[in-house]
């Protein structure tokens, strides 16, 4: 994580809720700032494209950083990879009992997990938070 200087950042009105956040000057130009608490009760409304293409700023204090960050990982998972291995091991699996296919689908949620983690863990933090779009 990029930890700025006061005199590296401005303050912009966060585009949801139109309280002022703190924005770094190199990320001024970005189409939209979401402030922490918006990002955290509308993560439907922030598309990860936009955020990776440096379109939308999430203003993330420090401290609740890495929390904010394990959240929208995992909404983003279970919106994803969840839905997808659902689809495939419903169809696949109808002979399990719902406690083995439970099992199955609690291991294969493990995996997804940990190997997500692990591509996060092999990039440098701070290209990762830039990709992000996060301070």
């Amino acid at each position: 994580m990029e930890v700025y200087k006061p005199e590296d950042e401005v303050n912009v009105n966060c585009s949801f809720c139109n309280k002022q956040i703190p924005c770094p000057k190199d990320m001024l130009s970005y189409e939209k700032h979401v402030c922490d608490e918006c990002f955290e009760k509308q993560p439907n409304k922030i598309n990860i494209d936009d955020v990776e293409e440096g379109k939308i700023h999430i203003a993330i204090p420090n401290e609740k950083y890495y929390n904010v960050l394990a959240k929208f990982v995992a909404d983003a998972a279970i919106d994803g990879i969840f839905l997808d291995i659902w689809k495939e091991m419903k169809e696949k699996d109808r002979d399990l009992s719902k406690k083995d296919f439970s099992k199955k689908m609690f291991i294969h949620g493990v995996f997804a997990g940990v190997h997500g983690l692990s591509e996060i863990m092999n990039k440098d933090i701070k290209t990762f938070s830039k990709e992000l779009g996060l301070k």
